[in-house]
């Protein structure tokens, strides 16, 4: 079983499909954490990774192919944006919404952040992204 879950950041992606890991007993792999690992190790934010990924592909893709082999092992939840299209016609894909202004207080929640900078920090994000997805 595979099962994609995407949305933009603060939907609760990782609340859902760690919750759906859990009740089909699947493993849960993240896309976003992936992005996050591949900072600590390069010792960058997550906005200067990504900002780096803008001109260097090769971050990207090597996530999308590690999401990939992921997906062929199967019996797993894989959570990202782009999940669903990495697994082409494989799956189950679930996309969540929510209004921009429930993302942003969520975000604020769960990093500690005021709504300014939760705001800053996820629009700059998603700006970046919309680019290097294209």
């Amino acid at each position: 079983m595979i099962i994609a879950i995407s949305g933009l950041h603060g939907t609760g992606k990782s609340t859902c499909a760690k919750a759906l890991a859990e009740i089909f007993n699947l493993r849960y792999v993240s896309a976003g954490e992936m992005f996050r690992e591949v900072a600590r190790e390069k010792g960058f934010s997550i906005e200067e990774l990504s900002k780096l990924s803008e001109i260097d592909k090769s971050i990207d893709l090597a996530i999308d192919e590690r999401t990939r082999k992921e997906a062929e092992i199967g019996n797993v939840v894989l959570e990202g944006q782009l999940t669903p299209w990495i697994i082409a016609n494989k799956g189950f894909k679930i996309y969540i919404a929510a209004s921009k202004k429930d993302r942003i207080e969520r975000i604020s929640k769960r990093d500690g952040l005021t709504l300014e900078k939760a705001e800053k920090e996820t629009l700059t994000r998603e700006f970046s992204e919309r680019k290097r997805y294209k």
